[in-house]
């Protein structure tokens, strides 16, 4: 598991084979037998062990660690030590997880995770408004009652059952097939488009876009699986007599540039690219989902002192941290060192969900706002637009532009253009129209 984590997070985080060692752990508890008293002499001390691991894993673990790995073993092993302490004695640890509602809760524990993502992802498509607090108890209460009714009527008759078991057996392998079969059917007909009037159906075809052209995907615009070896730099480091121009980031850099390119050559700059996905241009980051962007990001540095180009362009889907604000601190103090002020870009717009799906729910409901209104992502574009602007906008040091100020005013982003190209083909990155709608607006503040 820690291996696969330095290669691929994603498959170390979801395929069998790098979370075995977890699933190992209570297959080693079944096979045990009690030992008496070495049990009982011992079950105290891990009981308690367990609930403070568990608890650490609750107070500690966070996004910006390595997972799963080793750090999987503090909530695993936590869990293992209650299970092994708990069978021979009584302790406090015992005696309140062995109380009614804790029980109860317990036996509904499988059902409550099969249902609470179906639960989420519908609730979040119907109610895309609803207030915080109002969704986490809406979200709670339903998934129990589902987890529930799932427990006395398919776990409990199935458990008790030979006969039960073997229906339900039939019966799922005959839904799953159903299943499987009309999604492949509507699949292949891409979601029956001709249901749909040719507006809504264009708008949505952008949900299927390919964003490898655009990007320059795996020679200026890194993959997870790429190390910087692999920057094509005949293709992303542009010869000639320009001033010269970098776009430094990850991939919110990366969709400025068939924008930004254009925009600056005409006021007489060459554009390089040096882009890596999840790699926001902090020097000494480390991003535990993206293992080569601590080494991306000082091959980029040592890039671009070497260029001493006359323009560098700093931009990232920011998510502001004191560790981000270091790196990206170290970053611009490099910079400077050689004489460059760098032009750093502030948070862009993430919304909800796609904005060719949220254009398409608009006209389908008559409304054609072209404006984010109350869909914008909640917690996320406004609130760190403020931290980072708070952190970068009275600096000597870097010239910092609020994309939200700028394109956005009064938090009030434009979707689409022309009434038909949406500015984004996802939650978060733009499409050519888009790049070069924002771009536009950009270069003023850029080079004012």
């Amino acid at each position: 598991s820690e291996t696969a984590l330095r290669y691929d997070p994603t498959a170390a985080f979801y395929l069998l084979p790098f979370r075995a060692f977890e699933l190992l752990i209570g297959c080693f508890l079944g096979l045990q037998k009690t030992t008496g008293d070495f049990d009982k002499r011992y079950s105290g001390i891990a009981c308690l062990t367990g609930v403070v691991l568990i608890t650490c894993s609750f107070l500690l673990l966070t996004s910006n660690m390595r997972f799963p790995g080793l750090t999987a073993l503090v909530p695993t092993v936590g869990a293992g030590l209650i299970l092994w302490g708990g069978r021979t004695s009584s302790n406090a640890v015992v005696r309140v997880l062995s109380l009614g509602p804790v029980v109860q809760l317990g036996k509904l524990s499988y059902s409550l995770y099969l249902v609470h993502w179906p639960v989420i992802l519908f609730f979040d498509r119907l109610n895309p408004y609803t207030p915080s607090g109002t969704r986490v108890i809406c979200i709670v209460a339903f998934s129990m009652l589902l987890a529930a009714l799932s427990y006395v009527f398919i776990e409990q008759p199935v458990q008790r059952s030979r006969i039960a078991q073997r229906k339900v057996f039939a019966w799922s392998a005959l839904a799953l097939a159903s299943i499987i079969a009309s999604a492949s059917i509507v699949s292949s007909y891409e979601g029956f488009p001709e249901r749909l009037n040719k507006t809504v159906s264009d708008i949505l075809a952008y949900e299927r876009y390919d964003l490898k052209p655009q990007f320059r995907s795996r020679k200026c615009f890194l993959d997870p699986d790429q190390s910087a070896s692999d920057l094509d730099q005949d293709q992303c480091i542009p010869k000639g007599a320009l001033k010269m121009a970098v776009l430094w980031g990850d991939s919110t850099a990366a969709h400025l540039y068939v924008g930004l390119r254009p925009a600056l050559e005409k006021a007489g700059y060459s554009l390089a690219q040096l882009t890596a996905s999840a790699c926001p241009p902090a020097v000494g980051l480390e991003v535990p989902a993206r293992p080569n962007c601590y080494q991306f990001n000082y091959f980029a540095l040592k890039t671009i002192l070497s260029l001493k180009p006359a323009l560098v362009i700093l931009a990232a889907g920011w998510s502001p941290s004191d560790v981000l604000f270091t790196g990206v601190d170290s970053s611009i103090k490099s910079l400077n060192e050689i004489g460059i002020k760098p032009v750093v870009l502030g948070v862009p717009p993430l919304y909800r969900t796609s904005v060719p799906k949220l254009l398409a729910e608009r006209i389908g409901a008559g409304n054609s706002d072209p404006f984010s209104g109350p869909d914008l992502a909640p917690g996320f574009t406004i609130e760190n637009d403020i931290a980072f602007g708070d952190h970068y906008g009275n600096r000597s040091d870097v010239t910092y532009i609020s994309i939200m100020a700028t394109v956005c005013p009064g938090n009030q982003c434009p979707m689409i253009i022309d009434g038909k190209i949406p500015m984004h083909f996802d939650p978060l990155h733009l499409t050519p129209a888009g790049s070069s709608f924002y771009a536009n607006i950009l270069m003023s503040k850029i080079l004012p």
